[in-house]
Protein backbone atom coordinates (compact mmCIF):
# COMPACT_ATOMS: atom_id res chain seq x y z
CA UNK A 1 0.00 0.00 0.00
CA UNK A 2 1.43 4.22 -0.84
CA UNK A 3 2.03 5.93 2.22
CA UNK A 4 -0.63 8.63 2.47
CA UNK A 5 0.02 9.76 5.89
CA UNK A 6 2.49 12.83 6.58
CA UNK A 7 5.74 12.77 4.91
CA UNK A 8 7.34 13.72 8.63
CA UNK A 9 5.44 10.53 9.83
CA UNK A 10 2.65 10.32 12.25
CA UNK A 11 4.22 12.20 14.62
CA UNK A 12 2.91 15.79 15.78
CA UNK A 13 5.26 18.53 15.36
CA UNK A 14 5.47 21.02 17.94
CA UNK A 15 2.83 23.50 16.41
CA UNK A 16 0.17 20.74 17.04
CA UNK A 17 1.48 19.48 20.19
CA UNK A 18 1.51 22.79 21.65
CA UNK A 19 -1.89 23.80 19.94
CA UNK A 20 -3.49 20.34 22.15
CA UNK A 21 -1.65 21.68 25.48
CA UNK A 22 -3.76 25.06 25.24
CA UNK A 23 -6.99 23.08 24.25
CA UNK A 24 -6.27 20.82 27.75
CA UNK A 25 -5.74 23.95 29.48
CA UNK A 26 -8.77 25.77 28.48
CA UNK A 27 -10.85 22.73 28.88
CA UNK A 28 -9.70 22.68 32.14
CA UNK A 29 -10.19 25.98 33.08
CA UNK A 30 -14.12 25.66 31.19
CA UNK A 31 -15.06 22.67 33.03
CA UNK A 32 -14.78 24.81 36.86
CA UNK A 33 -16.20 27.73 34.95
CA UNK A 34 -19.27 25.43 33.90
CA UNK A 35 -19.60 23.93 37.23
CA UNK A 36 -19.24 26.56 39.13
CA UNK A 37 -21.93 28.59 36.94
CA UNK A 38 -24.59 26.06 37.19
CA UNK A 39 -24.02 25.61 41.03
CA UNK A 40 -24.27 29.30 41.23
CA UNK A 41 -27.58 29.48 39.54
CA UNK A 42 -29.35 26.63 41.24
CA UNK A 43 -27.95 27.47 44.45
CA UNK A 44 -30.38 30.75 43.80
CA UNK A 45 -33.14 29.15 42.26
CA UNK A 46 -33.12 27.24 45.43
CA UNK A 47 -33.33 29.81 47.69
CA UNK A 48 -36.72 31.46 45.68
CA UNK A 49 -39.35 28.95 46.68
CA UNK A 50 -41.61 30.17 43.66
CA UNK A 51 -38.97 28.21 41.61
CA UNK A 52 -40.26 25.18 42.80
CA UNK A 53 -36.79 23.50 42.57
CA UNK A 54 -35.71 21.70 45.49
CA UNK A 55 -32.71 19.17 46.19
CA UNK A 56 -34.90 16.23 44.88
CA UNK A 57 -35.99 18.46 41.71
CA UNK A 58 -35.19 16.63 38.55
CA UNK A 59 -33.66 18.44 35.07
CA UNK A 60 -33.03 21.11 37.98
CA UNK A 61 -30.91 23.37 35.67
CA UNK A 62 -33.40 23.27 33.10
CA UNK A 63 -36.19 24.40 35.26
CA UNK A 64 -34.03 26.88 37.00
CA UNK A 65 -33.45 28.26 33.77
CA UNK A 66 -36.98 28.37 32.76
CA UNK A 67 -37.57 30.50 36.03
CA UNK A 68 -35.08 33.13 35.66
CA UNK A 69 -36.04 33.69 31.78
CA UNK A 70 -40.12 33.62 32.68
CA UNK A 71 -38.69 36.36 35.72
CA UNK A 72 -37.18 38.12 32.57
CA UNK A 73 -33.18 37.48 34.10
CA UNK A 74 -32.10 36.38 30.93
CA UNK A 75 -33.17 36.61 27.62
CA UNK A 76 -34.51 33.62 25.61
CA UNK A 77 -30.99 33.39 23.33
CA UNK A 78 -29.26 33.53 26.54
CA UNK A 79 -31.06 30.21 28.32
CA UNK A 80 -29.71 28.72 24.45
CA UNK A 81 -26.20 29.59 25.23
CA UNK A 82 -26.19 28.39 28.47
CA UNK A 83 -27.93 25.18 27.73
CA UNK A 84 -25.57 25.12 24.57
CA UNK A 85 -22.72 25.42 26.78
CA UNK A 86 -23.35 22.77 29.92
CA UNK A 87 -23.87 21.00 26.93
CA UNK A 88 -20.14 21.21 25.90
CA UNK A 89 -19.48 20.81 29.16
CA UNK A 90 -20.37 17.19 28.90
CA UNK A 91 -19.17 16.64 25.67
CA UNK A 92 -15.63 17.39 27.26
CA UNK A 93 -16.30 14.47 29.95
CA UNK A 94 -18.08 11.69 27.48
CA UNK A 95 -16.59 12.90 23.85
CA UNK A 96 -13.14 14.77 24.36
CA UNK A 97 -11.83 12.56 21.26
CA UNK A 98 -13.87 15.13 19.21
CA UNK A 99 -12.80 17.91 20.44
CA UNK A 100 -9.15 16.70 20.02
CA UNK A 101 -9.19 14.84 16.84
CA UNK A 102 -8.66 17.10 13.89
CA UNK A 103 -5.20 17.27 15.37
CA UNK A 104 -3.76 13.88 13.54
CA UNK A 105 -1.09 12.72 11.12
CA UNK A 106 -3.05 9.62 11.02
CA UNK A 107 -4.51 10.06 7.18
CA UNK A 108 -7.11 7.36 7.96
CA UNK A 109 -8.55 9.41 11.06
CA UNK A 110 -8.50 12.67 9.58
CA UNK A 111 -10.53 11.45 6.83
CA UNK A 112 -13.00 9.58 9.32
CA UNK A 113 -12.68 12.70 11.18
CA UNK A 114 -13.51 14.81 8.33
CA UNK A 115 -17.06 12.69 7.27
CA UNK A 116 -18.07 11.63 10.97
CA UNK A 117 -21.09 13.09 11.59
CA UNK A 118 -19.92 12.86 15.33
CA UNK A 119 -20.15 16.27 17.10
CA UNK A 120 -18.85 18.69 19.25
CA UNK A 121 -16.30 19.96 17.34
CA UNK A 122 -13.77 22.29 19.27
CA UNK A 123 -14.85 25.61 20.30
CA UNK A 124 -12.23 28.53 21.16
CA UNK A 125 -15.03 30.90 22.62
CA UNK A 126 -16.61 29.22 25.28
CA UNK A 127 -14.62 30.42 28.24
CA UNK A 128 -15.20 34.02 27.13
CA UNK A 129 -19.25 32.96 26.77
CA UNK A 130 -19.53 31.31 29.95
CA UNK A 131 -17.62 33.94 32.11
CA UNK A 132 -19.34 36.66 30.37
CA UNK A 133 -22.96 35.09 30.90
CA UNK A 134 -21.83 34.12 34.73
CA UNK A 135 -20.52 37.72 34.94
CA UNK A 136 -23.95 39.61 33.92
CA UNK A 137 -26.08 36.79 35.61
CA UNK A 138 -24.94 37.84 38.95
CA UNK A 139 -24.82 42.05 38.63
CA UNK A 140 -28.32 41.28 37.45
CA UNK A 141 -28.81 38.75 40.51
CA UNK A 142 -27.23 40.31 43.29
CA UNK A 143 -30.15 42.85 44.34
CA UNK A 144 -33.07 40.73 43.45
CA UNK A 145 -32.38 37.57 44.81
CA UNK A 146 -30.51 35.51 47.78
CA UNK A 147 -27.10 35.46 46.54
CA UNK A 148 -25.27 32.31 47.83
CA UNK A 149 -21.75 32.06 48.69
CA UNK A 150 -19.44 29.57 47.84
CA UNK A 151 -15.79 28.86 48.32
CA UNK A 152 -15.10 27.48 45.08
CA UNK A 153 -13.78 29.61 43.28
CA UNK A 154 -11.61 30.68 45.38
CA UNK A 155 -9.90 27.08 45.90
CA UNK A 156 -9.43 27.07 42.31
CA UNK A 157 -7.82 30.81 41.96
CA UNK A 158 -3.84 29.06 42.30
CA UNK A 159 -4.98 26.84 39.33
CA UNK A 160 -6.99 29.32 37.36
CA UNK A 161 -4.04 31.87 37.62
CA UNK A 162 -1.25 29.10 37.01
CA UNK A 163 -3.35 27.98 33.59
CA UNK A 164 -4.26 31.28 32.45
CA UNK A 165 -0.39 32.23 32.84
CA UNK A 166 0.35 29.16 30.93
CA UNK A 167 -2.04 29.59 28.16
CA UNK A 168 -0.50 33.25 27.54
CA UNK A 169 2.70 31.48 27.09
CA UNK A 170 1.67 28.84 25.10
CA UNK A 171 -0.58 31.55 23.00
CA UNK A 172 2.57 33.19 22.45
CA UNK A 173 4.82 30.54 21.20
CA UNK A 174 1.49 29.44 18.72
CA UNK A 175 1.66 32.37 17.39
CA UNK A 176 5.28 31.86 16.17
CA UNK A 177 5.42 28.85 15.54
CA UNK A 178 1.85 29.52 12.98
CA UNK A 179 3.61 32.04 11.26
CA UNK A 180 7.06 29.91 10.58
CA UNK A 181 4.39 27.41 9.27
CA UNK A 182 3.09 29.89 7.16
CA UNK A 183 6.22 30.94 5.57
CA UNK A 184 7.52 27.23 4.90
CA UNK A 185 3.82 26.27 3.70
CA UNK A 186 4.29 29.53 1.24
CA UNK A 187 7.63 28.03 0.04
CA UNK A 188 6.52 24.54 -0.42
CA UNK A 189 3.33 25.85 -2.08
CA UNK A 190 6.03 27.18 -4.61
CA UNK A 191 7.77 23.63 -4.67
CA UNK A 192 4.90 21.84 -5.24
CA UNK A 193 4.03 23.54 -8.42
CA UNK A 194 4.45 21.17 -11.98
CA UNK A 195 4.15 24.06 -14.21
CA UNK A 196 6.88 23.97 -16.99
CA UNK A 197 8.19 20.25 -15.38
CA UNK A 198 6.09 18.26 -18.14
CA UNK A 199 5.38 15.61 -15.29
CA UNK A 200 1.84 15.82 -15.81
CA UNK A 201 -1.20 13.21 -17.01
CA UNK A 202 0.63 9.84 -17.17
CA UNK A 203 4.23 11.40 -16.40
CA UNK A 204 2.92 12.88 -12.91
CA UNK A 205 4.41 11.72 -9.87
CA UNK A 206 1.43 10.35 -8.35
CA UNK A 207 0.46 8.06 -11.22
CA UNK A 208 -0.23 4.45 -10.40
CA UNK A 209 2.45 2.87 -12.72
CA UNK A 210 5.13 4.66 -10.31
CA UNK A 211 4.24 1.65 -7.62
CA UNK A 212 3.88 -1.51 -7.02
CA UNK A 213 1.38 -3.07 -5.13
CA UNK A 214 3.81 -2.91 -1.84
CA UNK A 215 4.18 1.49 -2.98
CA UNK A 216 7.84 0.74 -3.26
CA UNK A 217 8.54 2.80 -6.38
CA UNK A 218 8.80 0.90 -9.56
CA UNK A 219 12.00 2.26 -12.47
CA UNK A 220 9.48 4.64 -14.20
CA UNK A 221 8.55 6.15 -10.64
CA UNK A 222 12.60 6.17 -9.58
CA UNK A 223 13.06 7.48 -12.74
CA UNK A 224 9.91 10.31 -11.84
CA UNK A 225 11.71 11.04 -8.69
CA UNK A 226 15.14 11.62 -9.59
CA UNK A 227 13.83 13.87 -12.44
CA UNK A 228 11.64 16.02 -9.78
CA UNK A 229 15.40 15.83 -8.55
CA UNK A 230 16.83 17.56 -11.66
CA UNK A 231 13.79 20.47 -11.35
CA UNK A 232 15.15 21.60 -7.73
CA UNK A 233 12.44 19.99 -5.66
CA UNK A 234 13.75 19.24 -2.10
CA UNK A 235 12.75 16.00 -0.27
CA UNK A 236 9.84 17.38 1.42
CA UNK A 237 8.33 18.40 -1.67
CA UNK A 238 8.71 14.95 -3.35
CA UNK A 239 7.81 13.09 -0.69
CA UNK A 240 4.52 15.14 -1.24
CA UNK A 241 4.18 14.81 -4.93
CA UNK A 242 4.81 11.14 -4.96
CA UNK A 243 2.88 10.30 -1.54
CA UNK A 244 6.17 8.61 -0.17
CA UNK A 245 7.86 9.33 3.27
CA UNK A 246 10.53 12.02 3.24
CA UNK A 247 12.76 9.57 4.36
CA UNK A 248 12.36 7.64 1.36
CA UNK A 249 12.73 10.96 -0.74
CA UNK A 250 15.85 11.62 0.97
CA UNK A 251 17.08 7.93 0.53
CA UNK A 252 16.45 8.45 -3.39
CA UNK A 253 17.89 12.11 -3.54
CA UNK A 254 21.35 10.25 -2.38
CA UNK A 255 20.88 7.85 -5.15
CA UNK A 256 19.96 10.48 -7.41
CA UNK A 257 23.41 12.35 -6.53
CA UNK A 258 25.23 9.06 -6.51
CA UNK A 259 24.09 8.55 -10.23
CA UNK A 260 25.78 12.07 -11.31
CA UNK A 261 22.62 14.36 -10.60
CA UNK A 262 22.16 16.83 -12.86
CA UNK A 263 24.62 14.96 -15.27
CA UNK A 264 23.31 11.61 -14.53
CA UNK A 265 22.49 9.52 -17.77
CA UNK A 266 17.66 9.66 -17.97
CA UNK A 267 16.50 6.48 -18.13
CA UNK A 268 13.21 6.56 -20.49
CA UNK A 269 9.84 6.55 -19.23
CA UNK A 270 7.52 4.53 -20.46
CA UNK A 271 3.84 4.06 -20.27
CA UNK A 272 4.12 0.95 -18.06
CA UNK A 273 5.95 -0.32 -15.50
Amino acid sequence: MRRTDHPDGKRLPALEENILKYRALQMVLFLFYAEDFREFVLAIAKNEERSGITDETKNKLEKALKFFAKEELITADEKADIESLINYRNDIAHRIQMLVGDINRDSFIRDFYKISKETPRYDYTVIKRIRKLHREFFERAENRYVITISFDSLLFTPAEKTFEKELKRLGRKIDLQMQKRKISNGKLDVELSLEGTGLTGWLAPSFPYNFYQSGKLTPRGIEICYRLYDFGKSPLAVAHLMKISKKAATYRKKLWQQAGGLNRTKSEIKAGR
